[in-house]
């Protein structure tokens, strides 16, 4: 059994996994960052920045919390349930290759499907909110 070669060192991308933790902590990192140093009245600014700010501010939030997991409970349950053609991956390093769904046009088509349900329900509830301040 033929194996496939070593990435070589060299040639990562990102430096490797020392560059994947980088960005992984360094994103977030830098979000808050910029979170604390700028504001509307100043600008972002290091001469301006006032702590009391990060005091006031929650950095959890329940409802985004119950976003994301539905978000990714939706992806899971859409990666099992559409139907797709199966296809072989590379081969890999143990001379075995895994099976991935080719499934991302149907994907997108129910993303689409379910975003203009969301909008479709949006804009008739601020269609009719409007209507019923102006009647009244």
């Amino acid at each position: 059994m033929v194996r496939n070669p070593k990435t070589p060192r060299e040639s990562l991308e990102f430096f490797g996994p020392v560059g994947a933790l980088g960005v992984m902590v360094g994103l977030p990192v830098t979000e808050y960052g910029l979170f604390a140093l700028c504001n509307p009245q100043s600008g972002c600014s290091l001469l301006n920045w006032d702590s009391t700010s990060l005091a006031s501010f929650t950095f959890y939030s329940w409802e985004a919390f119950i976003v994301y997991c539905s978000w990714f409970l939706f992806q899971t349950v859409l990666y099992f349930v559409l139907p797709g053609e199966v296809k072989k991956g590379t081969l890999i390093r143990d001379g075995t290759q895994l099976s991935y769904p080719i499934n991302g046009k149907l994907y997108v088509s129910y993303f689409c499907l379910l975003r203009s349900i969301l909008c479709w329900h949006c804009i008739c509830d601020c269609i009719l909110r409007w209507s019923v301040s102006r009647a009244v």
